[in-house]
């Protein structure tokens, strides 16, 4: 934490107050205390479920990309993969549609939710001015 602390001397305030502020000492202590050893060789392994579960990918994840939650929803006998084409990390609180789909399966998750939605997302424009 110190050392985050130091290194962001200089730095302009508004990543200062995002990467070493907005983390508590807590945050950067977890990270060294998660070090203690070796995960049993079974948690390696991928989840195998019937239970209804929803998995939502957002095509520009940089944390979890697509290619992953596939990879989580495929051991997963009765999941939902739906990935949407403009989003990024966190789709249920970046976009009404993921928040509708994400509700629709909490309220009943037995019913594959309306995936429509994702459709009519508007396409992303990148500015090449």
């Amino acid at each position: 934490y110190e050392d985050a602390v130091s290194g962001a001397a200089g730095l302009p305030s508004s990543i200062v107050s995002h990467y070493v502020e907005g983390f508590s000492r807590f945050h950067f202590e977890m990270c060294t205390r998660s070090l203690s050893g070796t995960a049993d060789p079974i948690e390696a392994q991928a989840v195998s479920s019937e239970i209804p579960a929803l998995v939502l990918a957002g095509r520009f994840d940089p944390a979890t990309p697509p290619a992953w939650s596939k990879g989580a929803a495929a051991s997963l006998g009765n999941a939902t993969y739906v990935e949407f084409p403009t989003l990024g990390h966190g789709v249920m609180r970046s976009d009404p549609c993921g928040l509708q789909i994400g509700l629709a399966f909490i309220n009943d998750p037995t019913t594959t939710p309306d995936t429509t939605c994702t459709e009519a997302l508007d396409p992303i424009s990148f500015n090449t001015d």
